[in-house]
């Protein structure tokens, strides 16, 4: 056996001896390991765990931890580190016997003796877990409950509470009792108004307004993709952009702004579409026209002489995609 081996082997022996207490106990429940470190001399080392420094919780601790609580649950929130190495070594069982015997002993009428110390199920939660618990896994929530009236509470109530809070999500959460009350009653909008939403609504005021702040449809695409995407969703693109130049201006290679030179010019544009009677051939048939037509809101002056075939709305982001994207979306 190598230097090394033996070390690895060593370690590993010191190891599974500290899960127990005695050497009575490392002997009975793991034979193997025991008989390995005493044909190679390493027991009294790993006794005296001379190798490893024992972990605070080894069985006897976790069972005199454990003895402090009445439940599983109540021990495993209180006393993680305990927790978790008792069900790592499957100690659960043994540390637990009483809590589970406790449980046993529980009955539907202590259920709801405790529950009817509270007025919603967020509060008993919050102040009984264990016993609210028990009554979850036994289904006697209901029953623990019935006392409750999820509408005892005014639309100032519900306005009150809520004002505690910055999100929706953050009063769902802490008291949804008084959510529920309010969704029922269609306040709860009311009850929000104060909380900042995550997107914002795109209106057609509020797209108008930042359309302004662009100079072309490309730049406002690429400037504020939320507030475009919501045009094109409702077909407020042409409106939205109605201000814009026909030709955007772009910065020269001296910072100065300049017009941007292209062939195609809305005429040209007219032109090459009147050779076409879908927009998809065209697309497909003269990509660079199509392309300028889409970037400048010039489709529908252009395509007054085609058959529509979708809708405006679809129609239009079908115009910024590729010949070949629109060969497979069978558009072509």
């Amino acid at each position: 056996m190598s230097k090394k081996t033996e070390n690895v082997l060593r370690r590993e022996c010191a190891q599974d001896a500290a899960k127990y207490t005695t050497a009575d106990d490392w002997e009975f429940f793991s034979s193997e390991t025991f008989s390995l470190a005493s044909a190679n001399g390493w027991l009294d080392e790993c006794l005296d765990n001379s190798l490893l420094n024992r972990p605070v919780w080894y069985l006897d601790a976790c069972v005199y931890d454990a003895l402090e609580f009445d439940s599983i649950s109540d021990w495993k929130n209180a006393s993680p580190k305990a927790y978790a190495t008792a069900k790592k070594n499957k100690w659960i069982d043994f540390c637990c016997g009483h809590a589970i015997d406790h449980e046993n002993n529980i009955t539907k009428n202590d259920c709801i003796s405790d529950a009817s110390q509270y007025s919603s199920k967020s509060e008993w939660f919050a102040k009984s877990r264990s016993l609210y618990r028990l009554a979850l896994r036994k289904n006697w929530v209901d029953d623990c409950c019935s006392h409750m009236i999820l509408g005892e509470w005014s639309l100032d109530d519900c306005k009150k509470d809520a004002l505690k809070y910055t999100t929706r999500t953050g009063w769902e959460a802490a008291s949804p009792d008084k959510v529920k009350t309010a969704k029922r009653n269609q306040w709860f909008a009311v009850c929000c108004s104060h909380m900042k939403t995550k997107r914002p609504n795109w209106t057609i005021e509020r797209c108008l307004a930042d359309a302004k702040k662009y100079e072309s449809p490309k730049d406002w695409r690429s400037g504020s993709q939320c507030a475009f995407k919501a045009a094109v969703r409702n077909g407020w693109v042409n409106m939205c952009c109605s201000h814009m130049n026909l030709l955007a201006p772009r910065k020269s290679s001296q910072g100065k702004a300049t017009t941007r030179e292209s062939k195609w010019t809305f005429e040209a544009c007219k032109e090459s579409a009147k050779a076409f009677s879908t927009r998809g051939a065209w697309a497909k048939g003269d990509g660079g026209a199509y392309s300028a037509a889409a970037s400048n809101c010039w489709l529908d002056s252009c395509t007054v002489h085609m058959e529509p075939k979708v809708g405006e709305a679809e129609e239009f982001v079908l115009g910024f995609l590729p010949a070949h994207a629109l060969k497979i979306l069978g558009r072509s």
